[in-house]
């Protein structure tokens, strides 16, 4: 919803948030409505912008694809864009965290957080741990090309964390902790339905 800022770490007060795509936007406008309702109507909520969230169950996303698509191929992997496509990838019970402490302590009719690691990890590093975890050697990237994975992909994105931070709050893994955490539990959970 920030839009394609790679020098910029955005703050939740960061305006005007410009997305480059429709799911940024109805981020975004389904934000400005839940302000608007909280205001008018005497309600409070809380809004989160998290980054990329992994762990165990996921159904979609790079490392779910990276895990599938080793376990039919070990000898190759394609992988959006150029892979140096890089982001933050929050564990989900870091996140969990983040929204416990922020409901404890909201005290306005509506407050944003920013919900991130403080490091961030490219696909092809994300790539790497993949074939790690999955015990291929010797994979062949096949990269599609470009800078962004699809259509509306922001290449690299970077979020000030500053405001959740202050209540409290801190991420216990970092971004290739959580991700190589995620690819694990997917991993075994591939290897037990085969």
């Amino acid at each position: 919803m920030y839009g394609d800022r790679a020098d910029t770490a955005f703050r939740e007060d960061f305006g005007p948030c410009i997305p480059i795509s429709t799911y940024g936007a109805s981020k975004l406008a389904c934000e400005a409505l839940i302000a608007s309702y909280c205001h008018m109507f005497g309600l409070q909520a809380l809004a989160f912008r998290f980054a990329n969230v992994v762990g165990p169950l996921q159904t979609h996303g790079v490392g779910y694809d990276f895990v599938r698509r080793l376990k039919d191929d070990p000898t190759r992997l394609r992988i959006l864009g150029d892979g140096q496509q890089s982001k933050s990838y929050i564990h989900v019970e870091d996140v969990l965290d983040a929204i416990w402490i922020a409901a404890a302590s909201a005290s306005t009719p509506y407050d944003v957080f920013n919900v991130a690691t403080d490091d961030s990890i490219t696909v092809t590093e994300i790539a790497a741990l993949a074939c790690s975890i999955a015990g291929a050697t010797n994979v062949n990237y096949e990269y599609t090309g470009g800078d962004r994975g699809w259509k509306g992909d922001v290449p690299v994105v970077r979020f000030d964390c500053s405001s959740i931070k202050s209540r409290g709050w801190r991420c216990r893994r970092n971004s290739a902790q959580a991700i190589g955490d995620s690819l694990r539990s997917m991993w075994q959970q591939i290897q037990a339905r085969s």
